[in-house]
């Protein structure tokens, strides 16, 4: 019986030490309106990403005059908000070709330096490019999806 006394009571000031812990912290039940409405203004104010598809784009790598290899990359753009969204779509064909552009100098000579392709070197390159071509930020992030690599 003592055992369960000592319990007891052992238990009723745990309860009695988060409660007032809770209270003085305005956490649970005794938060306030003003710290439910900070958190409900932070949810409002995240913003989603939107992801753009990118068709494929295709790079011949040339070497002594004759095709050696293509390579398809598939790539997303990332943009925050749907105006810059319907901007990206608008400017499709210009995005498409300004990569092909320098894609087709860059490929060769990063497979100059290295056996195979750098995804983090790729994207980082096709980010510079665009915040330099059509501005910062209207494209967030570029995603390289897939680099396949054929050899003829």
């Amino acid at each position: 019986m003592k055992k369960f006394l000592v319990i007891f009571a052992s238990l009723l000031m745990i309860c009695g030490a988060s409660t007032s812990t809770l209270k003085f912290m305005e956490l649970g039940p005794f938060a306030t309106k003003k710290a439910v409405e900070e958190v409900v203004k932070e949810d409002e104010d995240f913003v989603k990403s939107i992801f753009i598809d990118m068709e494929p784009i295709l790079i011949p790598i040339f070497k002594d005059n004759a095709p050696a290899a293509k390579i398809q990359i598939q790539i997303k753009l990332e943009t925050k908000s749907t105006e810059n969204a319907i901007k990206i779509q608008r400017m499709m064909p210009r995005i498409s070709d300004t990569f092909v552009q320098d894609l087709h100098g860059f490929m060769p000579r990063m497979l100059k330096d290295r056996e195979r392709i750098d995804v983090f070197i790729l994207k980082q390159r096709l980010k510079l490019i665009s915040d330099r071509k059509f501005g910062k930020g209207l494209i967030e992030d570029v995603l390289v999806q897939s680099v396949v690599d054929t050899p003829n």
